[in-house]
């Protein structure tokens, strides 16, 4: 296996599983992707398949076993579908930490952070505050940031009891504070207009309706498979396998510069055509609660290991800064957008890498 790559190997691999739309044909995929050597090599290296194996035999699984409408997280999903609560990150977190039972808690954890990073924070978790409160980590806003949390939650025990967890989460989703992140969007005037007035919707809600949803029989179409594995949910927009137009997750930055070159680069290609369609680039800043900013760090390792330093004439922002992209689930409503603060520029192709 001469000049053999796990990482891009694996990353080919679940782009071609991704892409392909009969459900038998990636499966075999898959099993014949197993019989390989390189599969194998994949296998032993640190940045192995496992997570996208996961996703697929925990579909293969479900779906063998009863309908999709039935699935644990999908049959609460679909409730808050039809509640119209399902673009609340509150009401979706809250009403899945108090209905799932604690096996599929522990299954969701493991799944989105793969075993060996869920089972160490379940331990911790268990260890510190007690089993009621490893259900707040199925929230990657918690999960994300376990160690904050207890930390957090053992300061509240010295000053009295500890809350109970969904109090407990109240509390600490207060003790972050609020934060100013931006984003970048190519809209039309008229678009620019639905955004103000409709906020930012994720990939996966803003192209299907509700019926959508609600009469879906695809595994791979389902609320609850792209709910799941975070670390594979967001590698999709770090450059992974697969695109974005299922993700659930919607991309912004702490540093104007930097949402406006990762614009620059993702655009560069069909800007022109953008221009003739009307498009220009809008740089939108948003305030929202620390909270829901999914950042990577400990427990959700970046897909990509970059070194080095981006440098303007205002400050230099290492490409390892975790500050560079988060991710907020769902929607950011329009509450949040800072309207009076909405700039556009222009775009200079020659300057984009």
């Amino acid at each position: 296996m001469e000049n053999f790559e796990p990482s891009l190997y694996r990353d080919n691999l679940a782009k071609e599983i991704k892409q392909e739309p009969d459900k038998a044909k990636r499966r075999e995929i898959l099993n014949r992707a197993k019989m390989t050597a390189k599969y194998q090599g994949a296998q032993q290296s640190k940045k192995s398949i496992q997570g996208e194996e996961a996703r697929e035999e925990s579909v293969e699984g479900h779906e063998n076993e009863n309908a999709i409408a039935n699935w644990p997280i999908e049959k609460i999903m679909r409730r808050l579908v039809v509640e119209g609560k399902h673009l609340d990150q509150n009401a979706v977190y809250e009403t899945l930490m108090e209905e799932l039972p604690a096996e599929e808690i522990e299954a969701k954890i493991k799944d989105d952070y793969m075993h060996r990073i869920g089972e160490p924070i379940i331990a911790k978790v268990h260890e510190t505050l007690g089993d009621n409160y490893v259900r707040l980590l199925i929230e990657p806003s918690i999960g994300t940031r376990a160690d904050e949390l207890i930390a957090f939650a053992q300061s509240e025990t010295r000053k009295g009891e500890l809350p109970s967890p969904l109090d407990l989460r109240k509390k600490f989703k207060e003790s972050l504070g609020r934060k100013k992140i931006y984003r970048v969007a190519s809209l039309t005037e008229q678009e620019l207009e639905e955004v103000k007035q409709n906020g930012f919707l994720a990939n996966y809600y803003r192209t299907r309706s509700k019926e959508d949803i609600l009469q879906n029989e695809d595994g791979y179409e389902s609320v609850e498979y792209n709910l799941s594995n975070l670390i594979s949910r967001v590698n999709v927009h770090a450059g992974g396998f697969a695109t974005t137009k299922d993700s659930m997750l919607i991309s912004t930055s702490d540093f104007p510069e930097m949402a406006q070159y990762a614009a620059f680069v993702q655009l560069k290609e069909d800007w022109p055509q953008r221009e003739i369609a009307g498009q220009k680039l809008y740089l939108i800043p948003v305030e929202i609660a620390e909270f829901k900013n999914v950042r990577y760090g400990k427990y959700l390792p970046h897909h990509i290991e970059a070194e080095g330093t981006w440098h303007s004439d205002q400050k230099d922002i290492p490409y390892n800064d975790p500050r560079i992209e988060s991710f907020v689930e769902f929607q950011i409503p329009p509450k949040n957008i800072l309207l009076d603060e909405i700039t556009t520029y222009a775009v200079d192709l020659k300057s984009v890498a």
